[in-house]
This record gives structure tokens, C-alpha cells and sequence, in this order.
């Protein structure tokens, strides 16, 4: 069994969002292998599988926002596919509650709070709003903001840049 976490690739970084997944349950999987892309605040990329093996779960959805650590795919073997992902998933629970323990406000916070599910972005300003740096340049050269495009599309995650495309493409405009 080989857990897929969702990786630390800054020192500050706390979360990610993911985004689509290049696998589906029941692929196999070598190493280099494309297994889903991932937004941070600073840069978009490819997780690639570290290990061969057989996709025996996904257990975030696309957009949604996670901690560092959080178990995004199980790799597992014919047989071994129920009990991997049983510790997988009580491993999330953990990831998600040491999570909202650390967040700002400490342990007023459930691990509910943290589920993988992240809420509406604000649309009071593009600041606040989750978007990949493509996305804030495009938005920006259009005349767009953020947040228009976040609670147009209602959207969970980060913005994207296809998200502002789309925006666009369907008559919202500044």
C-alpha cells in the first residue's frame, strides 16, 4: 500500500487545492506517472505517483481544498483495497483535526471546519479570494474580479485560469 499526500512544496504552505485528477479508480499506475494536478498560492503542478500500483481509492474531489499531509490517493494491490483505504481515511480525520487545531483561533475550530470542501471564496476583494497566479493575471489584464468569477461560477477552490476563461466566454465582463 502507498498513500498519495498532498505535498509541502513551500515552507509556509499549510493547504492546497486539488485539481483534475489524471487517474480513476482501478488505473495502474508507475512511478512518473501523472496522477492529479495541484494548486497552491504560489504555483500549479502535476503530482506525479512515486511507486507503481493500482489506484484502489481518490479520497479528495477536485477543488477541493486540503492540509499539507492529507491522504489524496491510496495505491494498493487486489485484496488490500478496503483496509488501505479504512487507515487512509482515519488518517485524514487525524490530518484534518490536527489542522484545525493549528489554525488561526486554535481548537475553537472543529475538524468539520477543516473538511476537504473549502467555503465560498469572499468576493469583498481579490485579495481574499483563492486563485492561482494565472488566474489573477488574467483576471487582471481583463478587468475582472475574482470574486465576480468565484461566485459567478460558484465555485469551492482556488480560482483557475479556465475559471476566468469561462467567466469571460459566457458574457461576464467588468
Amino acid at each position: 500500500m502507498h498513500l498519495v499526500r498532498m505535498p509541502k512544496v513551500a515552507e509556509n504552505m499549510t493547504a492546497g487545492s486539488v485539481g483534475p485528477w489524471r487517474v480513476a479508480a482501478g488505473d495502474r499506475v508507475n512511478p512518473g506517472d501523472p496522477v492529479v494536478e495541484l494548486v497552491t498560492e504560489k504555483a500549479e503542478f502535476t503530482l506525479e505517483a512515486e511507486v507503481a500500483g493500482r489506484v484502489a481509492a481518490l479520497l479528495a474531489a477536485e477543488r477541493s481544498t486540503v492540509p499539507v499531509g492529507y491522504v489524496l490517493a491510496v495505491l494498493a494491490e487486489e485484496g488490500e483495497e478496503a483496509a488501505a483505504r479504512s487507515a487512509a481515511e482515519a488518517e485524514n480525520a487525524e490530518t484534518l483535526r490536527r489542522a484545525a487545531q493549528e489554525a488561526p483561533g486554535g481548537s475553537a475550530k472543529s475538524p468539520a471546519a477543516a473538511a476537504p470542501v473549502a467555503a465560498a471564496p469572499e468576493a469583498s476583494g481579490d485579495a481574499r479570494v483563492r486563485a492561482t497566479p494565472a488566474a489573477r493575471r488574467l483576471a487582471r489584464e481583463k478587468g475582472v474580479a475574482l470574486g465576480e468569477v468565484a461566485a459567478a461560477l460558484d465555485l469551492a477552490g482556488a480560482v483557475r485560469e479556465e475559471d476566468v476563461r469561462r467567466f469571460l466566454d459566457a458574457g461576464g465582463a467588468p
